[in-house]
């Protein structure tokens, strides 16, 4: 009965002396942490901590503003600034005269950056923007096509009932007058852009050359001949203005020639709004 009585004892001890290391250790913990939060040393502690925390945090901040440039920057070199180039090309040739005519634009650039990862780092809205004014340039090549082939048919439709002959070319054309050598010019861009080809050859040659006796010069299909003829005289030249005059109003109201002009205009309006937002796109690594 007595051993018994010991042996359901121990428990009850080794439970006491737990509790009272516990009680110990929490006191020694309760009068330490007391000690500590009234020592200097707390507040070494603490401003060692916090200085650490704030120099990390700057680091760490610094260090994505310095990435985020970085990215900036290497995006300006291989997407934006290319870009910008092209589209401020291409906007150069969106004012076409007769002496510069319709000019094929650029779009090597963005073919290149579509075909590769680059795509995929262009900002949302600027990639919308280009994926439409690049279809654009696209819709523009092909009417270009259209009209190099449709305007040159219409001239040698309207000459061949003017003339009344299978006219197969004509074009103006003036002698020099110190050389008498002559001058010629295809008619093509002074129908397009209605000026008139002997304004076209002043200016082509008249500051350097004494220009003198205008002419036409209508090349006619013969059997399986081209026979130039020249037309020369007030009347033959009032005869051609008559002629010209007709068949610039029959060119303008082409649907290629007024599609052109339309697609070229929406170019124009989208290339230069795609130009101010890429610029500021190129400015922004520069304010970080």
């Amino acid at each position: 009965m007595g051993e018994e009585l010991v042996r359901r004892n121990v428990p009850l001890g080794l439970r006491e002396d737990a509790f009272y290391i516990g009680s110990v250790a929490g006191g020694l913990a309760s009068a330490g942490l007391a000690w500590f939060l009234s020592s200097p040393l707390f507040g070494v502690v603490t401003g060692i901590l916090l200085g650490t925390g704030l120099t990390m945090l700057t680091q760490s901040r610094t260090q994505k503003r310095l990435w985020k440039r970085e990215l900036g920057l290497r995006n300006i070199e291989s997407i934006y600034g290319p870009l910008y180039r092209e589209i401020k090309r291409n906007l150069s040739k969106g004012s076409p005269t007769a002496s510069t005519s319709f000019q094929s634009l650029e779009d090597a650039e963005w073919q290149r950056i579509k075909s590769e990862y680059l795509y995929d780092f262009i900002k949302d809205d600027i990639r919308r923007r280009l994926e439409h004014h690049y279809s654009l340039v696209s819709k523009y090549h092909t009417v270009l096509g259209t009209v190099l082939t449709r305007v040159p048919a219409a001239i040698l439709e309207e000459a061949s009932r003017a003339y009344g002959e299978n006219v197969v070319g004509i074009q103006y054309a003036s002698n020099v007058a110190v050389t008498n050598a002559e001058l010629e010019i295809d008619i093509r861009e002074a129908v397009m852009f209605h000026e008139h080809p002997k304004s076209i050859l002043q200016k082509m040659y008249g500051r350097n050359m004494n220009l003198k006796e205008f002419s036409v010069i209508v090349t006619v299909g013969k059997q399986a001949r081209h026979v130039p003829e020249p037309h020369r005289g007030p009347d033959e030249l009032a005869k051609f203005d008559e002629f010209y005059e007709t068949l610039c109003k029959q060119v303008a109201e082409l649907e290629s020639i007024k599609g052109i002009r339309q697609t070229l205009k929406e170019i124009i309006a989208t290339g230069r709004e795609l130009q101010a937002a890429i610029l500021k796109l190129i400015k922004e690594p520069w304010s970080i």
